[in-house]
């Protein structure tokens, strides 16, 4: 399931955060995007052990770790239940065809690779 969740949502997210930031600030974008998911992660490996009542002595003991692993997982599922839902509210059309190529003077970038003709055209030109 972990992998299939991760096939399925870190590559749409990804280029949904990068879509959304100007060419010019795609490493900052990339960098953000990595910076908050890693974020989320430490404080999922954080929390959940507290949400689920798991402290120092109960580690140990096969019945309490088992009880805290079952309580930590309906949580997360809990979360992303949420998640899910929430994400039917965002503005998803970062990715639509605003920005429509054409025709323009010959641009290179001064490194042994084709010159490139492509100029976009944003919808407020």
């Amino acid at each position: 399931m972990l992998g299939l969740g991760l096939a399925v949502l870190v590559a749409p997210i990804t280029a949904t955060a990068l879509a959304a930031a100007p060419d010019r600030y795609a490493g900052v974008a990339s960098g953000v995007n990595n910076a908050i998911a890693r974020t989320g992660s430490l404080l999922a490996i954080a929390v959940l052990p507290v949400v689920a009542g798991l402290s120092g002595t109960e580690y140990a003991d096969p019945v309490a770790l088992t009880a805290g692993w079952r309580s930590a997982l309906l949580a997360a599922a809990a979360v992303t239940g949420l998640a899910t839902v929430l994400a039917f509210g965002v503005d998803n059309r970062v990715l639509g065809a605003k920005d429509e190529p054409e025709l323009g003077e010959c641009m290179h970038c001064r490194v042994d690779a084709p010159a490139t003709h492509a100029r976009v055209r944003t919808a407020a030109a």
